[in-house]
C-alpha cells in the first residue's frame, strides 16, 4: 500500500540553488533541465528530465545549473516492491522519453490531494503506482523496437545509463563485455542490436551530447573535456568537431 503524503507539480528553483536534506518520506523527483546531482560519492551531471527515487531517509544533495522547474512527489509505504515490479532501482537516475505523461500524471495528483475525501486520495495513492510503471514502461518497452529479450536488454540499457551518469569512465568493449558476462562479440551485436550504434561511437556520442549540454551553460572548454574524461583538449576538439561540424567554440556562437 502506497500513501501519497505531498506532490508539488512545476515547482520552480533558482540558478544554483543546492539542495541537500533528509526527507522521512519516500521522494520522486522529475528535473526539467539539467541538475548536478551527488550520488554515491560522485558528482552527476543529468541530461534534461532526468528522474530519480530516493529511499526514505536516504541524503538528497543535488544543485540547479540554472534556473529551472521539477516536480516532485513524496509517499510512504511499500517502496521496494514496487521497484521490483517496474523493474526499477533507488536512487538510480533515468531518463523518460515521454516525459510530458509524468508531469500530467504528477500535475493530476494535486487535483486530487486538494481535496482529501477518501475516493480522492485513493486515487491519488493509485497515482503513484502509475508514475513508477509508466516511467518503466517507457525505459523498457517503448525503447526497445530491437525485439531483444529482456534479460539482454535490461543489463544493456543499465550500462549504459550508467555510462550516461558517468561519462568521464573509461570503458572498452572487452570490459564492457565482462560486466555482463558476454563475449566480446556477442556484447557488441547485443549492444548495437538495442542502442543502433556500435558501443565505441555510443560513448563518443553520449560524450559529445553531454559536452553540448555544459557548453551551453558556460563552461569553458578546457572545464567540458575534464569533466568528460579527456586528457587531451585539442582531442576533445577534434572529436567535438568531427561529430558535429563545429568546433565547441562556434558550436556556443552559433547557438
Amino acid at each position: 500500500m502506497l500513501t501519497l503524503k505531498t506532490s508539488r507539480d512545476a515547482w520552480e528553483a533558482k540558478k544554483d540553488r543546492i539542495i541537500e536534506k533528509t526527507e522521512e518520506r519516500h521522494m520522486f523527483i522529475h528535473f526539467y533541465d539539467t541538475v548536478k546531482i551527488f550520488l554515491d560519492g560522485k558528482e552527476i551531471i543529468t541530461e534534461p528530465h532526468a528522474c530519480i527515487c530516493y529511499e526514505k531517509n536516504t541524503t538528497m544533495h543535488y544543485q540547479f545549473l540554472e534556473q529551472s522547474f521539477h516536480d516532485w512527489l513524496t509517499f510512504d509505504g511499500d517502496l521496494d516492491t514496487l521497484l521490483n515490479k517496474c523493474m526499477l532501482k533507488k536512487n538510480t537516475v533515468y531518463y523518460p522519453e515521454d516525459y510530458k505523461t509524468i508531469i500530467d500524471i504528477i500535475r493530476s495528483l494535486s487535483e486530487y490531494e486538494m481535496k482529501y475525501d477518501s475516493i480522492s486520495m485513493t486515487l491519488a495513492d493509485a497515482k503513484i503506482t502509475e508514475v513508477f510503471a509508466y516511467l518503466a514502461y517507457d525505459v523498457y518497452h517503448s525503447r526497445n523496437d530491437s525485439n531483444l529479450p529482456r534479460n539482454l536488454a535490461l543489463p544493456i540499457y543499465h550500462l549504459r545509463q550508467s555510462i550516461v551518469n558517468n561519462p568521464s569512465i573509461k570503458i572498452d568493449v572487452k570490459t564492457a563485455a565482462s560486466m555482463l558476462n558476454m563475449g566480446k562479440t556477442r556484447f557488441s551485436q547485443v549492444y548495437k542490436q538495442f542502442v543502433k550504434r556500435t558501443f565505441v561511437e555510443d560513448i563518443i556520442y553520449i560524450k559529445i551530447e553531454k559536452a553540448k549540454s555544459l557548453l551551453t551553460q558556460g563552461h569553458l572548454v578546457s572545464e567540458v573535456a575534464e569533466i568528460l574524461g579527456y586528457n587531451d583538449v585539442y582531442y576533445f576538439i577534434h572529436q567535438f568537431k568531427k561529430s558535429t561540424g563545429k568546433t565547441p567554440k562556434q558550436f556556443v556562437l552559433k547557438r
